[in-house]
């Protein structure tokens, strides 16, 4: 029996995802897609049911649902309720407790996923996928998404490695320079300029020595060490961006997977120019994060 959507949604409501039953999610029709407008969904109340919250400082970090239909499950992972913070600028303890809701929403979604979606590893089903867009006045949040096939990045960057002779990390390191390189943050995080990117700016962001796996297969202090890397070059990215008259508006991808290496590639998504080349962006960034 299919219950109504009014009662699904206060189903899913709740305070911790595990408590969530995955069918829940997948009952909720595609009219749960959060409403497209001009104006900040979550500060007006219009956002899909709340599955998860934690503490922050100031404020909570929210999961919501977005949208769930054949093709997958869209969730919204909010930075703070607050509307003016996001991973840019939070504490750095915020930072850590945001990256650990995104990385239990990661292992809740492959953990608990039915059929419909394909085994990838031992009792795990289906892709994840954790993309970022920040927007200039809207509400800072993460996209998570469940996929029952896998993601089109994934076979690119099969075919990079293949064409490249190593994975991207790997390869960068191996060319690293002082004018590539961002800095080097705690749990063995480092960042470097992706040289070979059309972007005006693309930066990498990865694990020294390398590790793969999902998000959630990470230990502990490798997640906090991205999360204080990830809160910083950005925060100092939308700095840079201010002080050219851009948009603050960038984008973060992670890349994880089953036996894939997991790094983060961050980029300006918009039109920028290239005056002074990847390399003035570069001294920008370490010179607002003291790392000149």
């Amino acid at each position: 029996m299919q219950l109504p959507e009014d009662v699904l949604r206060e189903q899913a409501h709740s305070d911790d995802l595990r408590t969530v039953p995955f069918e829940t999610l997948a009952s909720l029709a595609s009219s749960s897609r959060l409403r497209s407008s001009a104006d900040c969904s979550l500060c007006n109340a219009q956002s899909g049911a709340i599955l998860d919250q934690g503490d922050l400082l100031g404020g909570k970090t929210l999961t919501v649902l977005e949208t769930a239909n054949d093709q997958g499950i869209e969730l919204r992972q909010y930075t703070s309720t607050d509307h003016d913070e996001d991973m840019d600028t939070v504490p750095p303890m915020d930072a850590i407790t945001v990256m650990e809701r995104i990385s239990k929403v990661e292992q809740y979604l492959l953990e608990e996923a039915s059929d419909h979606y394909p085994p990838t590893a031992d009792g795990l089903r289906g892709w994840v996928t954790i993309r970022k867009h920040k927007r200039v006045g809207r509400h800072g949040f993460q996209q998570v998404r469940l996929q029952s096939s896998e993601p089109p990045w994934l076979e690119r960057e099969r075919h990079w490695r293949q064409h490249n002779g190593g994975s991207r990390p790997a390869r960068l390191e191996v060319a690293a320079t002082a004018e590539t390189t961002v800095g080097e943050f705690r749990g063995g995080v480092t960042a470097l300029l992706d040289p070979s990117s059309p972007r005006a700016l693309e930066v990498v962001l990865f694990f020294r020595p390398s590790c793969s796996g999902w998000l959630h297969q990470v230990p502990g202090d490798q997640r906090w060490g991205m999360a204080q890397a990830i809160r910083e070059v950005t925060g100092a990215l939308r700095l840079e961006l201010s002080l050219r008259g851009y948009p603050e508006a960038y984008t973060w991808v992670l890349h994880a997977g089953q036996n894939e290496e997991l790094f983060v590639r961050l980029f300006v998504s918009h039109r920028v120019s290239r005056e002074g080349g990847h390399e003035s962006w570069v001294r920008a960034l370490k010179d607002h994060l003291g790392l000149s």
